[in-house]
């Protein structure tokens, strides 16, 4: 059996709860632009600088994915197999279930005809309702797909500095292509003397195309983070905090950059999964949740169950959020707005704690169901 890492179920934990609270948030201005001056030292700037640590909900996710699924050496192509068909089987059942829900809730369903209908579940047809969580999946599914070719190379790397300096180099070349020019070509467009300049275009260099090539990098980290994990946890925790704290700053001053340049919102929490702010971030709460593991480890036995039970039931959670955000969970979240006035960031975290919580539940009762547990067992 594979060895059990608390620090992963504490990591997929706090990832989960971050995209439920991601998704339909509470925050109200914290995500908004202001165009008066002094908008980064405003009410709104200082709600998006804390909001900004959202930005590691998926990156998280995938760094976990990479630290046990890379390096664990053991390989079975039949299984690997199975995997994937079964990912993409959920995917496709879910899109339909998601879709005839929330249409038929919103008095939509078959608006657009039979046709329409049956494209936006199989394809990405005429939609009458939101589906952009969706992403998720066909990534992650791309990541399994080359999972087998870095796996070698991680075991490979066990033996060959060869292979190890690989595994390195291919992941500086990733943040650089995929995560640094965006950053560089923020500031090179907010300074008048470099107007014209774009750099962005070397981004074409990249073997791998956002977002697939960009949650891969995270995935290496995360496998490279795991790999060293001895190092990573007797490093000191104020590089940690440094790194986040570093990372939030950017997506700050990228916000504030970003959003003056286009006279709107720029949304630091998706479009910073780009920058070297969210791999700043992702990164300091990956070490530091790994340097608390022996301290994690010695949680309330209750505490223990909770987080374990949520850690694997992310995807399940991930699916019934959508549904149950838009549906009953959206008409208690539209009561709590007034009550969020004054602190909506940490409004919003606890409602994504008690949407987390809510979907858990219902995961467990759908277990119970014969035919329907086969939509929460991957």
């Amino acid at each position: 059996m594979r060895e059990r890492y608390v620090y992963i179920d504490v990591v997929k934990t706090v990832a989960i709860v971050m995209v439920c609270s991601y998704h339909f948030a509470l925050v109200g201005d914290a995500v908004q632009f202001s165009s008066t001056d002094g908008a980064l030292l405003s009410i709104a700037g200082i709600r998006r600088l804390i909001w900004g640590l959202t930005v590691a909900c998926v990156p998280l996710f995938f760094m976990a994915s990479g630290a046990l699924v890379l390096t664990n050496p053991l390989f079975d192509c039949w299984k690997w197999l199975r995997s994937i068909r079964n990912l993409l089987l959920g995917y496709i059942a879910w899109r339909f279930i998601t879709f005839t829900i929330l249409e038929l809730w919103q008095g939509t369903l078959l608006d657009e005809g039979w046709r329409a209908y049956l494209s936006s579940i199989f394809f990405n047809g005429p939609a009458t309702v939101d589906r952009s969580h969706m992403w998720f999946i066909p990534v992650y599914a791309c990541f399994l797909v080359v999972s087998p070719l870095f796996k070698l190379a991680f075991s490979r790397a066990e033996e060959s500095d060869a292979f190890k300096n690989y595994l390195i180099a291919l992941l500086g070349i990733l943040l650089l292509l995929l995560f640094v020019l965006g950053d560089i070509n923020c500031i090179i467009r907010y300074v008048p003397q470099l107007n014209g300049i774009d750099v962005a275009c070397l981004s074409e260099f990249s073997l791998f195309t956002t977002p697939a090539g960009m949650m891969l990098a995270y995935c290496l980290l995360g496998a490279l983070l795991h790999r060293n994990r001895h190092a990573v946890s007797t490093a000191s925790g104020r590089m940690y905090a440094c790194m986040i704290v570093a990372g939030l700053a950017w997506l700050w001053m990228r916000w504030g950059i970003e959003s003056t340049l286009a006279g709107a919102n720029w949304d630091s929490v998706f479009l910073g999964y780009y920058s070297l702010g969210g791999v700043l971030v992702s990164t300091g709460l990956f070490g530091l949740i790994m340097k608390l593991e022996p301290i994690l480890g010695r949680t309330p036995k209750l505490m223990s169950k909770m987080i374990m039970a949520i850690s694997s039931s992310t995807l399940e959670i991930y699916y019934i959020h959508w549904i149950v955000g838009y549906t009953v969970f959206g008409l208690v979240s539209a009561r709590l707005i007034n009550l969020s006035a004054a602190a909506p960031v940490l409004a919003t975290y606890i409602k994504g704690l008690i949407l987390t919580l809510l979907c858990l539940g219902i995961a467990n009762l759908m277990k119970r169901v014969p035919i329907v547990n086969r939509l929460v067992r991957f």
